[in-house]
C-alpha cells in the first residue's frame, strides 16, 4: 500500500531545459545582481575572517562568466495534502573572472574556475486552501554542495601559508549559510 501511495505522490522526474534556456537569457542580469551581492556581503565576511594585513581585501574584478548553471533533473514529491517537496540537481561549471586584491600589501589572488554541485530542496508547507496557497517556502541543500575553486596568482601569496584554504573555507561557509 505504501509503494502504491508513493507512486501517486511522486511526479515524473524530468529535465528542466526550459529553465536552463530562460537562465541563459537572463544571465547578464543575474551576474550583475550577484556581483553586487558579493561586493556588499562576501567582501565584508572576508575582511572579518582574514588576518590583520588583509583587512582591506576587496574584489578588483568579479564576473561569473558566460557559462550558466544547469538545473535538472527535477523530482516533485507530495508528502501529504499540505506538504510538497521539489528536489532538483544544480551543477555549475563556471568560467569566472575574479581578482581579489589584498589591499595594502599589494597581493592579488585570482579565481579562474568555480564548480558548484548540489541537490536543492524546496519545501512548500503548508499548502493551503485559500490565498496565498503556500504558507511557507523553505529552501536548502540536501547535503552541503560540493564547491571547488581554482586559484590563480598563488605564487604571489606563497609566503602567506594557508590563505587560499582560508578563502576557500570562507566561501564554502558563505554559500552554505
Amino acid at each position: 500500500n505504501f509503494v502504491k501511495e508513493r507512486l501517486h505522490s511522486v511526479a515524473d522526474v524530468s529535465t528542466l531545459s526550459w529553465v536552463n534556456a530562460l537562465l541563459g537569457w537572463i544571465w547578464p542580469k543575474v551576474n550583475a545582481a550577484l556581483t553586487q551581492f558579493v561586493h556588499d556581503d562576501l567582501t565584508v565576511k572576508l575582511q572579518e575572517a582574514l588576518p590583520h594585513p588583509f583587512k582591506s581585501v576587496h574584489f578588483s574584478r568579479f564576473t561569473l562568466g558566460k557559462t550558466t548553471p544547469d538545473f535538472g533533473p527535477i523530482e516533485v514529491i507530495r508528502h501529504s495534502d499540505c506538504h510538497v517537496e521539489i528536489d532538483l540537481d544544480m551543477c555549475y561549471l563556471s568560467d569566472v573572472d575574479v581578482l581579489l586584491n589584498a589591499g595594502t600589501v599589494g597581493i592579488t589572488l585570482g579565481i579562474k574556475h568555480l564548480t558548484f554541485d548540489g541537490r536543492l530542496c524546496i519545501v512548500l508547507r503548508p499548502v493551503l486552501e485559500k490565498m496565498p496557497l503556500i504558507g511557507a517556502v523553505k529552501i536548502f541543500f540536501a547535503a552541503p554542495p560540493k564547491i571547488g575553486l581554482k586559484f590563480t596568482g598563488l605564487a604571489s601569496v606563497a609566503h602567506y601559508p594557508g590563505i587560499d584554504r582560508l578563502v576557500q573555507r570562507t566561501v564554502n561557509d558563505w554559500l552554505r549559510s
